[in-house]
């Protein structure tokens, strides 16, 4: 009886670890250059109790092959038997016929179950019926050209240029300008500063000699603001002249602080 139990025993134990199952297997077999294998990494029928100690070292599988995705390893677990797996795409870019050599896992009872080894081969692209590239040749560049809206747009800026140079040519002349304008006076030609200076030292003692010396002084004025400012003060009334004469001063303060208006 003893030895039938014996025997017994060791039967379910034969038949549990031959149950427990490693495989790798592979979608394909044969792939080109660049493309990918997916591989199935498995360890089935793990009764309870049983568990992992190690898993495959697919670090071996880089000496030949690429790994370019790696999936966690999942855990399934029906009736208290468990099954794990993990998924990984794998690629070549060396032609031939490449081993994956057998890969083992242990379990905390010492055991090391075992894959079988399987072949991929990568096929290089058949390049025999494709046409030669044709040689490229240089993008020749054209010349460049000027529509006639962009012509128009350029005489119109020359134009402006052209009257804004000559705007700003007479304004620094008239700035620059030297009182050098003379006039007629009692005392001969003199320059109209030189006039003001010399009728400024007269003491008119009659109403006959005043109003000559008012008739030169409002001349030699009217002259200066003409030669300085621009403003037609000679052909000015009295009142227009101090408009014209107000809204210059307003206008510009550096150029009433410079001829001392």
């Amino acid at each position: 009886m003893k030895q039938l139990i014996v025997t017994m025993v060791a039967v379910v134990i034969a038949f549990t670890v031959r149950a427990q199952q490693a495989s790798i297997t592979a979608d394909r077999n044969k792939i080109l250059f660049g493309e990918q294998v997916t591989l199935q990494l498995k360890v089935a029928n793990l009764p309870a109790g049983i568990t992992l100690t190690k898993w495959f070292d697919t670090t071996q599988l880089n000496q030949q092959l690429v790994i370019a995705n790696k999936s966690i390893i999942d855990t399934i677990v029906i009736n208290d038997i468990t099954t794990y797996q993990q998924t990984l795409q794998i690629t070549g870019f060396d032609s031939g016929v490449f081993t994956i050599p057998p890969m083992d896992v242990a379990t905390n009872t010492g055991n090391r179950i075992s894959t079988a080894a399987i072949n991929i081969e990568v096929l290089s692209p058949n390049i025999t019926g494709m046409q030669g590239l044709r040689t490229m040749k240089d993008i020749a560049e054209a010349p460049p050209t000027l529509s006639a809206f962009s012509w128009r747009s350029v005489i119109v800026w020359v134009v402006l240029v052209t009257l804004l140079s000559i705007l700003f040519w007479r304004l620094m002349l008239r700035k620059r300008k030297q009182l050098t304008t003379t006039v007629a006076t009692p005392y001969g030609k003199k320059s109209i500063v030189e006039a003001l200076m010399q009728l400024a030292k007269e003491q008119p003692n009659s109403a006959a000699t005043w109003h000559v010396w008012m008739h030169q002084a409002d001349r030699l004025v009217r002259t200066y603001l003409l030669d300085t400012t621009g403003i037609p003060a000679l052909q000015c009334t009295a009142d227009e002249l101090m408009i014209w004469t107000n809204e210059f001063i307003i206008a510009d303060e550096a150029i009433r602080t410079q001829y001392h208006l």
